[in-house]
């Protein structure tokens, strides 16, 4: 398009908010964002603290609610960073009982409490718990009878472990 003649553009405006981040002890590569008023904000930044679970960004540094890629914003509002222990999920193996236990979690250095046992097995008593199933004579299984202490640390990840009904 080849004009000689004038062209006038117009700006056109949009109410805008700021989202800040608030990486709440942890950190965050980014601090605030200038949106469109009543717009969704997109893929919310991620945020890390050392030993550590990310859970996500809140509107308060406790209850509040959660945000998300979809969350929209309508006027400026700052976002904390919710984060939790890692945690490893106890699974429950009846080992040649029947029943169900629900899996546990437990939190990295926080000490709790086993459940009772609630499998059963004819003919059988329970006597502990172990972490391998059939412990060959090399092994070194861990023992734990019922509502022992159990204790696990990590600084890296959750993750999932299994104790076995020894009967």
């Amino acid at each position: 398009f080849a004009s000689t003649a004038p062209v006038t553009l117009y700006a056109h405006w949009a109410e805008a908010v700021t989202v800040t981040f608030d990486a709440n002890g942890g950190s965050c590569y980014t601090k605030s964002k200038v949106i469109d008023k009543g717009a969704a904000y997109g893929t919310l930044p991620s945020a890390s603290l050392s030993g550590k679970k990310f859970e996500g960004w809140f509107t308060a540094l406790e209850g509040g609610e959660q945000a998300d890629n979809t969350t929209v914003f309508t006027e400026n509002t700052t976002l904390y960073a919710r984060f939790r222990p890692y945690q490893v999920t106890l699974i429950f193996d009846a080992n040649g009982g029947t029943g169900e236990m629900e899996p546990f979690a437990v939190s990295s250095g926080v000490p709790a409490e086993l459940p009772k046992n609630t499998f059963t097995r004819d003919g059988y008593r329970f006597v502990k718990w172990t972490t391998i199933k059939n412990p060959s004579s090399w092994q070194s299984p861990k023992y734990y009878e019922d509502g022992d202490e159990y204790r696990w640390s990590s600084s890296y990840s959750d993750s999932n472990a299994t104790l076995y009904a020894v009967w």
